[in-house]
């Protein structure tokens, strides 16, 4: 907890350690000692003939993919997971609002007006002069 440079953060841990909530920051510790080679990001499990660990000594995996590579590589994966999961998350809000609006769902949209006046404050079609019959 002394590491963290930012103040609100100690005392927001503080606080929690005292309740006795479990943050992310203890179960990381409570998995110690950590793999250095995955803490280094130069751990590969792309395949089932891995996992591949880079060394001084074997500089490359299976595949032939170097420390870079498999680093850039895992990297990309995280990225793509997470905007699959977002994206996911979005289309059901639009799904859900789309069935709202059109009287097939049983949720009333909430804040109806600050809705309406939401693509004024951004570029949007109805700022260009464009239609707003928007069809799904």
């Amino acid at each position: 907890m002394e590491n963290t440079p930012d103040p609100a953060v100690r005392e927001m841990l503080g606080h929690m350690e005292k309740m006795g909530c479990e943050t992310c920051f203890d179960r990381f510790d409570k998995q110690k000692p950590h793999c250095n080679f995955g803490m280094a990001g130069v751990c590969c499990r792309n395949c089932n003939i891995g996992p591949c660990r880079i060394t001084k000594k074997s500089p490359r995996g299976v595949c032939g993919a170097d420390a870079d590579l498999i680093v850039a590589r895992n990297l990309l994966r995280w990225v793509a997971a997470g905007v699959a999961a977002h994206g996911a998350r979005g289309r059901e809000i639009m799904l859900a609002l789309r069935a709202a609006g059109a009287g097939v769902l049983d949720m009333p949209i909430s804040g109806v007006e600050k809705l309406k006046k939401q693509p004024l404050s951004w570029e949007s079609p109805q700022k260009e002069g464009l239609s707003t019959d928007w069809q799904w």
